[in-house]
């Protein structure tokens, strides 16, 4: 699974990404605290419009935080297979 390092080296690289429009990152192991990691990076992502986050370990917390720190243009979210 992903570390919070790798969390971090991740979402240190998305605001660079400024044109990413899709994002699937299911199967990661990613957590909660993985989350709120990753949406502090995501936030400058503006053109993102579909994320997919299935098969992880998400549960209701990081579920409030991808819907407080998602940026608005996001209209696909799967969370299939999430805790």
């Amino acid at each position: 699974g992903l570390h919070n390092n790798s969390c971090e080296a991740m979402s240190a690289i998305f605001p660079r990404m400024a044109a990413l429009h899709e994002l699937d990152l299911s199967g990661n192991s990613i957590d909660d605290d993985c989350v709120e990691v990753l949406v502090r990076g995501l936030a400058e992502c503006k053109h993102l419009h579909s994320l997919t986050l299935s098969s992880n370990v998400i549960g209701d917390d990081g579920l409030e935080i991808l819907i407080r720190g998602l940026p608005a243009s996001v209209n696909t979210l799967d969370l299939g297979n999430n805790e």
